[in-house]
């Protein structure tokens, strides 16, 4: 537990020196995104946007943050075609578990990432609870587990992301894994 409450310490003492301001602008690359910070959101909530949109926007170029796409849920990030289909969604951080399987059942072609900062190996637990083997066999859905203590130094004062230095790792979802 202490060692827990350091590591948690450092990565706080680390997000607090990008200094999110209200409104940041992240870049990647010749893609730059300008992200809103709203009072309620942690830093961390806000960098692993900031890095997802990163990972996704190369094979997505019209991936969206926070818009509406109809329906009870809006995503954190999203990319749609020329029809308005979603191709990807990704929500970040929580998410209950009976969420994901409904939008597994309710957007069928789209592939589906799910965000948590530490801590999704146990999250992969309860996803395996509430969602049908085949929506687990799929491949569409995807748990990405940031590792906070290996994303220090992944955005820099500026807010260059180097995914480089981003430490993740995909947890796999498969009913045999």
């Amino acid at each position: 537990m202490i060692f827990a409450m350091a590591t948690i310490q450092k990565l706080a003492k680390s997000l607090d020196e990008l200094k999110l301001k209200r409104k940041t602008t992240f870049r990647f690359k010749n893609f730059q995104i300008v992200l809103d910070k709203k009072s309620i959101e942690k830093p961390e909530h806000v960098t692993m946007k900031a890095l997802l949109w990163s990972m996704y926007i190369e094979e997505f170029p019209a991936l969206k943050v926070e818009i509406k796409v109809g329906g009870r849920y809006k995503p954190d990030l999203v990319a749609q075609d020329s029809l308005g289909n979603i191709q990807l969604w990704v929500e970040v951080g929580r998410v209950k578990p009976a969420k994901v399987a409904k939008l597994a059942s309710t957007h069928k072609a789209a592939r589906i990432v799910i965000a948590r900062w530490g801590n999704a190996p146990s999250f992969r637990t309860s996803l395996l609870k509430v969602l049908s083997p085949e929506q687990l066999n799929s491949g569409r859905i995807t748990l990405i587990n940031f590792i906070p203590e290996q994303c220090r130094e992944c955005i820099d004062s500026n807010g260059k992301i180097d995914l480089g230095k981003v430490g993740y790792r995909k947890i796999g979802l498969n009913s045999e894994a």
